[in-house]
């Protein structure tokens, strides 16, 4: 079983290398010492062009000297500063298969995106592990 395991992680790492590319967006390894498969799949975020993101504005230009100084500014609630955006920063899924995967165990999945909240970094991470429990060795 182990080493159906082992064919079914390559043929899988085969396909994720043919979806992507580039380095840049996926990159696996096996390390030297376990013999496991870890790696990293950034997946790029691009918004419509009608997107915007709203931000409170400073009012003065001492209270951007306060922020550079780590002192707290005044804000007004009411100031707020607009700007479209086309894309936000990636979300990077850190991944290593463990031996018995697929059929019985898990990937290893951690995500990292500093503009989503810790729950729904987890929320995702729970989504894709039970996607993995539907499809358990398919």
């Amino acid at each position: 079983e182990s080493n159906d395991n082992r064919n079914l992680q390559q043929l899988e790492l085969e396909a994720l290398n043919a979806i992507f590319p580039s380095s840049d967006e996926f990159v696996c390894k096996e390390d030297s010492s376990t013999g496991l498969f870890s790696g990293n799949l950034q997946i790029n975020i691009a918004l419509s062009e009608k997107t915007m993101l709203r931000y409170p504005a400073f009012q003065t230009v001492e209270n951007l000297d306060l922020v550079a100084n780590d002192a707290e500014p005044a804000q007004d609630d009411t100031l707020t500063q607009d700007v479209q955006v086309h894309h936000l920063p990636p979300i990077s899924l850190h991944f290593t298969l463990p031996p018995l995967y697929p059929t019985l165990e898990p990937p290893e999945l951690n995500l990292e995106c500093f503009w989503l909240s810790f729950d729904l970094r987890n929320s995702l991470r729970e989504k894709f592990l039970s996607m993995w429990e539907d499809d358990r060795g398919e």
